[in-house]
């Protein structure tokens, strides 16, 4: 599905994705299975959709939250739900917390491990939801385009916009970015999808910067995970 897969190896490891796979694992099998929901819901699939986001939560109860995809992007995304969902996502900057911390705790009726949600105290920066704002403004700059030119654009801009509404909650509840990469991780197939539909005089230069960045940033974040051979450990 990427025209480009040397860019979406590069937005696999820069935005995070690999680092998490190794620590996350059960989260990492969970994720793998919806990216392959990718292609029952692109072509519309639901039962063969359901099942794998039902495959996906026997290794991580959270990926069960991806089903609003179904109906998210059913909806589609034109520049009337543009305006809907950037109103949504600044309401959300406002009331998130008060949100959040509402459902956490009615949920923990079912499940204990939610009124730990509710009662967390630890918080994301805006960078990562920043990171995926940067990401739509890219889109927005060649949207009538991308639209026009790839029939997954609109299900592929909704996700992100999904994406960007969970990475809000982070700011509060820092668990929340688990849940946001369910719908952030398909930024690999995204980029290299939306770069192809700019003008060939520019989409080199384009393709170029961003991957500069990307790895700039790479080489820049304090987080990364370092890893040695094992017969290091030997000399």
């Amino acid at each position: 599905e990427s025209p480009n897969l040397l860019l979406s190896v590069i937005v696999f490891f820069t935005m995070g994705f690999f680092n998490f796979s190794m620590h996350g694992v059960r989260q990492g099998l969970a994720m793998a299975f919806i990216m392959l929901a990718f292609f029952p819901l692109k072509e519309k699939k639901l039962l063969e959709f359901l099942l794998l986001v039902f495959i996906a939560t026997l290794f991580h109860k959270s990926a069960a939250i991806f089903v609003v995809a179904y109906p998210f992007c059913k909806l589609g995304f034109n520049m009337k739900t543009a305006v809907l969902y950037l109103g949504l996502i600044a309401a959300l900057m406002i009331y998130g917390d008060f949100i959040i911390r509402w459902f956490a705790t009615e949920a923990s009726v079912y499940d204990e491990r939610f009124a730990a949600y509710a009662e967390s105290t630890t918080s994301l920066t805006y960078s990562g939801f920043i990171q995926l704002c940067l990401y739509l403004v890219l889109v927005f700059m060649n949207l009538r385009r991308f639209l026009s030119a790839d029939p997954t654009a609109s299900m592929m801009i909704s996700l992100l916009v999904l994406a960007i509404i969970f990475q809000v909650f982070a700011v509060f509840i820092a668990e929340m970015f688990r849940v946001a990469m369910y719908f952030s991780s398909f930024l690999v197939i995204l980029v290299p999808r939306l770069l192809q539909t700019y003008p060939p005089s520019n989409r080199k230069m384009i393709t170029y910067i961003l991957c500069v960045l990307l790895l700039l940033y790479f080489y820049m974040i304090p987080y990364k995970l370092e890893y040695d051979f094992f017969w290091n450990d030997l000399l």
